[in-house]
């Protein structure tokens, strides 16, 4: 079965009544897990204007809070640490650490990672070459939004899984098509506001759809699926 992660990231605004709605809403649809951000302060500086942008991203002292939500609603969740340093208050809590393209060299950061011993998925535009099985590679053009033409679905077959940015919901299914065990996406709670990744992510309406399409491909290409992971 494909593995679906929610990334929330910062669209949830430091409102726990907000994320609490998402985790929700994503476990009623069957989405595996959830993914937050734990920012840099020079990556929270970018968006000062923004008063809840701190507030959402995970840190000491919402961290409790956030697992406590997520535990209630038996959901998994997980965080892109964008700082070394936050890797010491996230090691309790996740069991997944993800690493954003960005961030790929980084030695400090990938360094603290890897040392957790825990599963890391990272995300490229192109293989990468690890001989570590608790590595998961996502194909992933870090462009917002990437058109549905720009991706090289000829590359599948060399990644695990996908990291969407795509408004066409056709390239998450085309990836499951062709064997991805991985996939990810944004989501948020609403396209009425202004939130940083509104105009690459997926309502809690439209993710519901998507998880009906990809489940129906499952049960009706299991045999398929199976003989394209071997």
């Amino acid at each position: 079965m494909v593995f679906v992660t929610a990334e929330i990231g910062t669209n949830w605004m430091g409102d726990f009544d907000l994320l609490e709605y998402l985790v929700k809403s994503c476990k009623k649809i069957g989405i595996n897990a959830i993914k937050l951000q734990a920012l840099s302060p020079e990556l929270l500086a970018r968006h000062d204007e923004l008063y809840w942008y701190s507030r959402a991203s995970v840190n000491a002292e919402n961290i409790e809070h956030i697992d406590k939500i997520c535990k209630k609603h038996h959901m998994e969740w997980y965080c892109t640490p964008t700082y070394p340093e936050a890797v010491d208050f996230l090691e309790p809590y996740v069991n997944i650490y993800k690493i954003r393209t960005l961030d790929i060299d980084n030695k400090n950061l990938c360094d603290m990672i890897f040392n957790t011993g825990k599963k890391v998925i990272i995300s490229s535009p192109k293989p990468l070459k690890y001989d570590d099985k608790r590595i998961i590679n996502l194909y992933c053009i870090p462009r917002y939004p990437t058109q549905f033409q720009e991706h090289n679905f000829n590359l599948m077959r060399k990644f695990d899984g996908f990291s969407n940015h795509c408004l066409n919901p056709f390239a998450m299914l085309k990836a499951v098509m062709l064997g991805a065990k991985y996939i990810e996406f944004h989501l948020t709670p609403t396209k009425d506001m202004f939130i940083l990744d509104n105009h690459v992510s997926y309502t809690p309406e439209e993710a519901t759809e998507l998880m009906r399409w990809v489940k129906l491909w499952e049960l009706s290409h299991k045999e398929y699926i199976e003989e394209l992971r071997q």
